[in-house]
């Protein structure tokens, strides 16, 4: 059987996102793997803005972060370790 330890889960705020989230959570916690979410975009700051009030160019990061930390239980949080990454380009 194979043994995850690692599992990415792109994320572009979408329902079928939402939905691989929860199930990246659920394998996560079968293996006791770690999570990692990327979101990749050329204009991170104004797809997001509308649900998502954004500071500074620095800040897209940080509140990508925030708004995908919303969607683990605190639970999950400390155990699955979560990590988040923004690049910017295209997603496809």
């Amino acid at each position: 059987m194979v043994a995850l330890t690692r599992i990415l889960v792109p994320h572009d705020f979408s329902e079928t996102s939402d939905a691989a989230v929860q199930y990246a959570v659920a394998l996560a916690r079968q293996f006791a793997a770690n999570l990692d979410f990327l979101y990749v975009g050329d204009r991170a700051k104004e797809e997001l803005a509308s649900e998502l009030p954004f500071g500074s160019d620095g800040q897209v990061a940080e509140d990508v972060k925030e708004r995908l930390l919303r969607m683990l239980t605190p639970v999950d949080r400390v155990a699955l370790q979560p990590r988040f990454f923004v690049r910017a380009g295209t997603p496809a």
